[in-house]
């Protein structure tokens, strides 16, 4: 189900977004709907369970959440206590 969303997505920015003969404009409201479609695709690919949680309309467990980052020693050792685990830690910079 996924690979099919994910080739109807390919098909849907070639579609969007291709070269042509043709002068019309991409409407705003199209490349909202499929923005927000790709989102939604990638978060399935990436967070199952969550995505599964939100759905049946339980609360996110505390698992997902990001650990505060004012002690970096106590983010170390619950990351490397979390060996059994899939682990991701993404780091974002504002500039």
């Amino acid at each position: 189900m996924l690979g099919i969303s994910g080739a109807l997505l390919l098909l849907g920015f070639w579609q969007l977004y291709r070269r042509g003969a043709v002068c019309a404009r991409r409407s705003r409201t199209a490349q909202v709907v499929f923005w927000i479609s790709a989102a939604m695709v990638l978060a399935m690919i990436l967070m199952p369970q969550a995505v599964a949680t939100l759905l049946a309309g339980g609360a996110i467990p505390s698992s997902f959440a990001a650990p505060a980052l004012d002690n970096l020693a106590a983010l170390k050792s619950e990351f490397n206590q979390a060996g059994n685990e899939y682990r991701v830690i993404a780091l974002f910079s504002p500039t």
